[in-house]
Parts: structure tokens; C-alpha cells; sequence
């Protein structure tokens, strides 16, 4: 996932031999659930967020 700069837009790229539907799917899923988040709250930090259970955005994300 690449963000622009200025936050108005941005693309998600990926390889269908290697990532399934449903993860990346998923990973959208959780990624929009962050973004509401912080839109909601602007000033909470995002390792605070506590996304539903089967999340995995943060475990990528957190390395």
C-alpha cells in the first residue's frame, strides 16, 4: 500500500500468484478500519487501536 504524500489518494499493489483474495481482502478491510479510526480520534497513536479478532494489518505493519 503506497499513501500520497498529501493523503488525498493512493494505489495498493499486489501479485495474485502470491497473495489469496481473501487476505489481501482482509488487509483492506483492516487498514480502512485504522483509517477510520484515526480520522475519528486524530490524536490517538495508532499502536493503541484495538482491531477486531483475525485482524492481521498490525502484524505486518509491526514487522
Amino acid at each position: 500500500m503506497v499513501v500520497d504524500d498529501d493523503r488525498a489518494g493512493g494505489v495498493f499493489i499486489r501479485n495474485r500468484s502470491f497473495f489469496a483474495d481473501d487476505l489481501v481482502r482482509g488487509l483492506v478491510d483492516d487498514y480502512l478500519a485504522v483509517v477510520a479510526a484515526l480520522v475519528t480520534d486524530p490524536d490517538r497513536c495508532p499502536a493503541q487501536l484495538r482491531l477486531p479478532d483475525g485482524a492481521c494489518l498490525f502484524d505486518h505493519a509491526a514487522g
